[in-house]
């Protein structure tokens, strides 16, 4: 009998012999599911290429109004550029001064075009003020589990 992702994958992590290799990937792009995979979701790319599930799905976490306070964000859509990339700008202000990054985005993916952490003293600041979660609310991860075809033993 086969086993199932769940199975396959703690065997494998824990130094023994599943039944075959896992095979997974970190996730599928939304660009690549809907134009090359007719726009299937994640759940169904890993069902039609016989991968084993690896689903991202993040709780909803919960910050103190201090930390946030602490940790101000700007974010500005600096526009398109010649080539039709997005680009955005974000200076993070906190107590003792402030953070700055960069990116892109595109059709295809985004991507950072200058860290937030730059020197030692980013890092000190970075370290002292980015907010911590208080609680999570496990609802979404819950959710998918209900949503998404998961079987009693995959999980």
């Amino acid at each position: 009998m086969a086993m199932t992702s769940r199975e396959r994958m703690l065997i494998a992590l824990d130094n023994g012999r599943p039944d075959r290799l896992p095979c997974q990937m970190h996730g599928w792009m939304p660009y690549y599911l809907n134009k090359y995979l007719g726009g299937i979701d994640s759940w169904q790319a890993f069902e039609k290429f016989g991968m084993d599930y690896a689903i991202y799905i993040s709780p909803n976490l919960d910050y103190s109004d201090k930390d946030l306070a602490n940790w101000q964000k700007k974010r500005v859509d600096l526009g398109v550029d010649d080539d039709g990339n997005q680009l955005w700008e974000e200076t993070i202000t906190t107590p003792k001064g402030t953070l700055h990054h960069a990116g892109t985005i595109t059709e295809i993916t985004p991507w950072k075009t200058e860290s937030l952490l730059k020197t030692e003293q980013d890092f000190e600041i970075w370290n002292e003020f980015v907010p911590c979660p208080v609680s999570a609310d496990v609802a979404p991860v819950r959710q998918a589990r209900l949503e998404h075809r998961y079987q009693p033993e995959d999980v």
